[in-house]
């Protein structure tokens, strides 16, 4: 939550160093409920948003030296769309070099480009050393670079157009489209792709420090990464939340590029307004049903799950026992589960030396409870060396979230 509040304010930043006029910030505001989630899937995810929200806020304001030192952090977050950012801002701080003379062939301004660039390399060498100080080299290698996050897209068959992410849009009613963030979503991304091309061409021969060319370059910017994400990093179909403020951002600001754009900002609102259906009934059910309760931590839950939930602490209780969970945070908030060695059990994100530990620690204890809830186990079936300790165990309850194995049977 204090992230979102973060990312909020970020984005105020940017509509008041733009000067937004008043259809743009009513967009803003009614469009902010799909921009700013609650809760976003990692630390990771909501690390990069204040992060590249800053940059942006930064760059509406003209400085585009500190938007790039934050891009480059961005980086050591999540390695992906800093790295995008980065590139677009490089190209916008050397195409300014290029106008002031700096970068004349036979007299190069060294010091102009020292000091352009200076914020970004001190940012990005001191998180460096950080790292490899904490971690080690290979730690800040599997930070900045995104393997394992392109051998996880791989194994879980994520993607926009195929795949699991195919299901944000695909095979959905009419009805579903208007009443959730789809319609938007799409309108949005139509418009957006079409006001960067308009803006292209603008963005080059403005001045760079006018109100009008800033206006362009997010405009582009926001574009470009929205495009790249759709293409290559949309992963599942709740994914769109992941980067959903630059959509957000990038349409916002190209309603105020003129007035006739004023008919748009009014057509989005109302794509927004009814899009937000579906959230609200949501979690309107969400309330009715679930409940927070000292047996879950205070977890809100269903009354189904805290009875099954019931059986587990039941049967565990006064024994060593380990769960085996797609995510490793049960241990902190119920200490009768033995502490994990890792906080992922995902194909292709989880490390071989976390998979040993796992392996071990399943192996060693009394009892061992498994996640199986179809929603949100279904991630351990792809990694079946990690199941490998229970072959052999005796289950000793079933229901329809968990499994608890005992000893095998002598």
């Amino acid at each position: 939550m204090l992230g979102s509040l973060i990312l909020g304010w970020t984005i105020t930043r940017t509509v008041r160093a733009l000067r937004l006029p008043t259809p743009a910030i009513v967009l803003m505001i009614v469009a902010l409920p799909f921009a700013i989630q609650s809760s976003y899937p990692s630390m990771a995810h909501v690390v990069e948003a204040i992060l590249l929200g800053h940059a942006i806020a930064e760059h509406a304001g003209g400085r585009r030296h500190f938007a790039l030192a934050l891009a480059a952090a961005a980086c050591f977050a999540k390695p992906a769309m800093g790295y995008v950012y980065g590139f677009l801002l490089t190209f916008l701080i050397t195409r300014d070099l290029y106008r002031s003379g700096a970068l004349k062939p036979r007299r190069l301004d060294g010091s102009a480009i020292t000091r352009a660039f200076a914020p970004a390399r001190v940012t990005s060498l001191a998180l460096a050393g950080i790292a490899i100080i904490a971690n080690g080299s290979s730690s800040l290698v599997a930070t900045v670079l995104p393997i394992s996050g392109l051998k996880h897209y791989a194994l879980f068959d994520y993607g926009f157009f195929r795949g699991r992410g195919k299901y944000f849009w695909y095979g959905m009613p009419p009805v579903y489209f208007l009443g959730s963030v789809v319609a938007f979503w799409f309108a949005a991304s139509a418009y957006l792709i079409v006001a960067a091309l308009r803006a292209l061409p603008r963005m080059w021969r403005a001045q760079p420090e006018a109100i009008e060319a800033l206006r362009d370059e997010i405009v582009v910017a926001m574009a470009v990464m929205h495009v790249l994400f759709v293409t290559l990093f949309f992963a599942g179909p709740s994914s769109w939340i992941s980067y959903s403020y630059l959509l957000v951002i990038g349409a916002v600001v190209a309603s105020a590029s003129a007035k006739r754009n004023t008919l748009v900002a009014f057509a989005l609102m109302l794509f927004a307004a009814t899009g937000q259906t579906a959230t609200v009934a949501t979690s309107w059910l969400s309330w009715r049903q679930r409940a927070p309760d000292a047996l879950t931590a205070g977890l809100w839950t269903s009354a189904q799950t805290r009875a099954e939930w019931r059986q587990v602490q039941e049967a565990v209780r006064g024994k060593r026992a380990a769960i085996l969970s797609p995510q490793g945070a049960a241990p902190i908030l119920f200490p009768a589960f033995e502490h994990t060695a890792y906080a992922y059990l995902l194909a292709g994100v989880t490390s071989p030396q976390e998979v040993i530990a796992a392996q071990h620690q399943l192996a060693d204890a009394q009892l061992v409870v498994e996640v199986i809830d179809p929603d949100y186990g279904w991630a351990l079936t792809l990694m079946p060396e990690v199941r490998a300790p229970l072959a052999g165990r005796q289950v000793i309850l079933t229901n329809q979230f968990f499994v608890i194995y005992g000893p095998a049977p002598r």
